[in-house]
């Protein structure tokens, strides 16, 4: 026979069970953060592909063992690439590195998830887990468009989703706010007094290859072959104008929330 205290005991296990991980996690981050940064900087890095490989390969199994199934299950995706790299010998190249720093992104945003509200674990401060939690980025739209009424509808729309939202009305300046700003997600009109967005869609695929950025169109331009074309030089989506929703559908197939800040 069970007593009402032997089956309270049990929950009480797992919750401390799956504190230690989440510290443990939350400790081993900073030092895959650095091995993702060495691997950035030289894509054949061994020693990076190694300390990548083996938080990993940790998280994968004792996730699993304390019931944090969402990040044992984005770290055995990430050891899948890995293995390939470096058992199989595929080269890292910018999608396979864009992959790998979404599921660090991803384990990274799960656990702050979980921290969320300071909660003291064991082995972690409570300012720490604090830490983790505001490590958290807010995901960057920029809006490129020469028409300022649709730049501030879609500002107030996907602001209010707690988006951080650029706008400019020229090709010159998007350039120079992709450098600087790093956004996570551009929308792009094709028409400009000075410029073409297919055009310069293709140079940011070019010039940027080391980060994929999803890039929408939003255009008058409706036919069919107008999408066609948009989506031959590389763009993600493509919403022809009017649009509807506020332009919360501007978000479209790139969905945001599936790209988390590291």
């Amino acid at each position: 026979m069970v007593n009402n205290e032997g089956r309270t005991k049990q929950p009480d296990r797992v919750q401390q069970a799956q504190g230690i991980f989440l510290a443990g996690v939350a400790r081993r981050l900073p030092d895959a953060r650095q091995s993702l940064a060495q691997l950035q900087s030289n894509l054949t890095d061994a020693e990076a592909l190694a300390g990548l490989y083996h938080f990993a390969h940790t998280l994968k199994g004792s996730g699993e063992m304390v019931g944090m199934h969402e990040i044992a299950s984005s770290a055995c995706e990430m050891v899948t690439a890995l293995t390939l790299v470096r058992s199989y010998g595929v080269r890292v190249d910018a999608g396979l590195l864009q992959f790998i720093t979404e599921k660090l992104e991803e384990i990274q945003e799960q656990t702050a998830d979980r921290l969320q509200g300071g909660k003291e674990l064991p082995g972690l401060a409570k300012n720490e887990a604090e830490q983790l939690v505001g490590r958290r980025k807010k995901r960057k739209i920029l809006v490129v468009d020469d028409d300022h009424t649709i730049t501030a509808l879609i500002r107030e729309s996907l602001n209010g989703q707690g988006l951080e939202v650029l706008t400019c009305d020229n090709l010159t300046e998007a350039e120079q706010l992709i450098q600087s700003e790093d956004p996570d997600l551009l929308i792009l009109d094709i028409l400009f007094p000075q410029g073409d967005g297919i055009d310069f869609c293709k140079k940011i695929r070019s010039k940027h290859n080391n980060k994929i950025i999803p890039i929408i169109f939003l255009s008058v331009k409706a036919k069919l072959q107008d999408r066609l074309s948009g989506f031959a030089c590389g763009a993600d989506d493509y919403i022809a104008k009017p649009f509807v929703n506020g332009g919360t559908d501007c978000t479209g197939k790139c969905d945001l929330q599936s790209r988390p800040g590291i």
